[in-house]
């Protein structure tokens, strides 16, 4: 990932990122280095999925 923060909220951020980065390589003609990024980014989702399976359920107080 680009950067240890861990609040879910940039996920998002690093997911726009990589995916800018992996076009970009694609239009230089980089396919292996554009495939990297891409690849990282289906890693983020995949953690991002991990952690709220994983999550504590919040109890609410009405």
């Amino acid at each position: 990932m680009l950067n240890p923060l861990t609040d879910p909220s940039y996920d998002w951020l690093e997911v726009d990122i990589r995916s800018r980065l992996g076009h970009a390589y694609l239009a230089t003609g980089r396919a292996r280095e554009a495939g990297e990024q891409f690849q990282a980014v289906l890693d983020v989702q995949s953690a991002r999925a991990h952690r709220s399976d994983h999550a504590i359920p919040q109890r609410h107080r009405w």
